[in-house]
């Protein structure tokens, strides 16, 4: 920014119309590497933006645009939301623009209704997480090779290397969430106990009354499930009940299917609002997945994500992180994943 002249950067919500501008924004910042391809076909923002299914704002100097925030609503008339595309052109940085498109898209919210929202944040550096953190972020997760190797954060250094590059999950409020009770085995009852409490969620965890081996019984054959393969980014997504939509394939054969033909990063939502929870959990805990994060939400949309990692290179010391509590995750969850992994 130095030597350049000091421009009048507008902050507003992105139209149908903004879209050509938005995908060259991209390519200034990830070239063609960014992970969500998506964001390189104009059909689909434009139809996503029609829909309401994805709210865009945009920092802009005149009709271009120089950084921006998402967020998409995986589940219509559900209160929660996530963020996507955070991004903000080279030349641009240093002037403070995510805070005030964080702002703008925090007031526009309240038109839809959403009290919550979850960040995947790229844990390459910690510029987006500062935000975030700051502004009341709670870190629930880390995702040890959410991102594809080679990802290139132009104008930004980080450690990964060749290899894949992890993610910090925050879960933010503006708003109440219910109460509800949540299903869960017991190995992780404390950790989600303590995110509970820095949350403030008013949650009642529930336990098995009984130990033993989890197999594939019959809640869990009668328990729907979707998965889809998405071999851009190298990951496998495999959801479960509520979380599934209108999928009909029972849970265990979908998770045999899954580890036959994943990508080499595999992820489980679970949700955890119903009682079958612990046994699906402990059965992905047998099969190979371990934590990852847990994704708070209404009855609906409250899951745990497990993941499982195969044959990929993964660098979690390379990880970087802007809150304690997102460190204190990083070595749990690489604790349980080497544990998992031997």
């Amino acid at each position: 920014m130095s030597g350049r002249r000091v421009e009048v950067v507008e902050i507003r919500r992105l139209g149908e119309d903004d879209v050509p501008a938005l995908i060259a924004c991209t390519r200034r910042c990830y070239g063609e590497s960014y992970p969500e391809s998506d964001f390189y076909e104009p059909s689909y923002i434009r139809s996503e933006l029609h829909a309401r299914r994805l709210l865009s704002v945009g920092a802009l100097v005149g009709s271009r645009v120089v950084g921006h925030v998402g967020t998409r609503i995986p589940i219509p008339g559900d209160a929660v939301a996530e963020t996507i595309a955070g991004m903000v052109d080279p030349d641009y940085r240093g002037l403070g623009l995510m805070p005030r498109m964080g702002g703008q898209m925090v007031a526009a919210y309240r038109d839809l209704g959403l009290v919550a929202t979850r960040h995947i944040a790229t844990a390459a550096h910690d510029r987006t997480q500062r935000n975030i953190a700051s502004s009341g972020g709670v870190a629930t997760g880390v995702l040890l090779g959410h991102i594809p190797a080679g990802t290139d954060y132009r104008g930004i250094q980080h450690g990964f290397g060749d290899a894949r590059i992890a993610a910090v999950v925050y879960f933010h409020m503006f708003g109440r969430l219910g109460s509800l009770d949540v299903h869960l085995p017991e190995q992780y009852a404390k950790l989600v106990a303590d995110l509970y409490n820095q949350l403030e969620l008013d949650r009642r965890l529930v336990l098995p009354t009984h130990t033993g081996s989890a197999t594939p019984g019959s809640s869990t054959r009668s328990w729907a499930g979707s998965l889809h393969h998405d071999t851009r980014r190298g990951i496998s997504l495999l959801r479960f009940g509520s979380l599934a939509g209108n999928a009909t394939p029972p849970a265990s054969e979908l998770v045999d299917e899954m580890l036959s033909q994943c990508q080499g990063v595999a992820y489980a939502d679970v949700p955890i609002a119903d009682r079958h929870a612990p046994q699906l959990l402990d059965l992905l805990h047998e099969r190979g997945l371990c934590f990852g994060a847990l994704l708070p939400g209404t009855a609906a949309s409250e899951a745990i994500r497990m993941q499982r990692l195969s044959g990929t290179s993964i660098a979690p010391w390379a990880t970087v992180t802007a809150s304690s509590g997102g460190r204190a995750l990083l070595d749990w969850i690489s604790r349980e994943y080497e544990r998992t992994a031997d």
